[in-house]
């Protein structure tokens, strides 16, 4: 099978059935939640005083998808920049890049791009940047394996990537996302942290302060 076959049988599985997944290396794979078949409303949400599992997060809040979002301390404070709705916590500086939705719709930009936050309407930084410019970040091995957590873009759609097995290193995660066609991706969490909840499929994570939901968009 050649690579271009491969890759437009990826694409059209997306668009048939939806969530599948994909190797990372011959001892993992991730979960690809593709944003695909009608608008959607994406929010970032946290409560560090009442962390939840994604599970959780998504039964008390009614979306159709939720994965963590944001690294935390021990306190379930997060660490980095978070802009919910109500709350801001840290600031934009010194931080790689964010996962935003703007009045624009949802995407990943460097922190660095002051013309977002005019427009900005909530937001969740993640480290390390594994794709950018459709140009792998990490073209040598760290030996850092983990569960992964991931939010990516391509022509302007969201997919979330999140460990259904093994635990890929930042190179592996970066050179299968690539190979997917991704042009921005972004390590939003992992280890025990790692989640994903639908009515369709659960990857359970431990309880978590911050997360990013997504909402059928009304039509009405």
């Amino acid at each position: 099978m050649s690579p271009l076959f491969f890759l437009f049988a990826l694409f059209y599985q997306a668009a048939v059935s939806g969530i599948f997944a994909i190797p990372v290396s011959d001892s993992a794979d991730f979960l690809v939640v593709p944003i695909l078949s009608q608008p959607h409303d994406f929010q970032v949400q946290c409560s560090p005083s009442s962390p939840k599992t994604v599970q959780k997060w998504r039964e008390n809040s009614g979306a159709k998808y939720v994965v963590n979002a944001g690294f935390f301390d021990e306190k379930m404070d997060p660490v980095g920049y978070v802009k919910t709705k109500d709350q801001v916590w840290g600031s934009l500086q010194n931080h790689p890049a964010l996962f935003t939705v703007t009045t624009s719709g949802p995407g990943i930009v460097r922190s660095e791009d002051k013309n977002m936050e005019p427009t900005l309407i909530t937001a969740a930084s993640g480290f390390p940047v594994l794709v950018w410019n459709q140009e792998n970040q990490f073209l040598k091995e760290t030996g850092k394996y983990a569960r992964r957590t991931i939010v990516g873009e391509k022509n302007g759609q969201i997919y979330f990537f999140v460990s259904v097995r093994g635990y890929p290193s930042l190179a592996e995660s970066a050179g299968a996302l690539k190979k997917f066609g991704i042009e921005k991706a972004l390590n939003l969490d992992g280890g025990t942290s790692t989640g994903f909840s639908s009515e369709q499929r659960e990857i359970y994570s431990i309880p978590v302060p911050c997360v990013i939901l997504v909402f059928p968009k009304s039509l009405s």
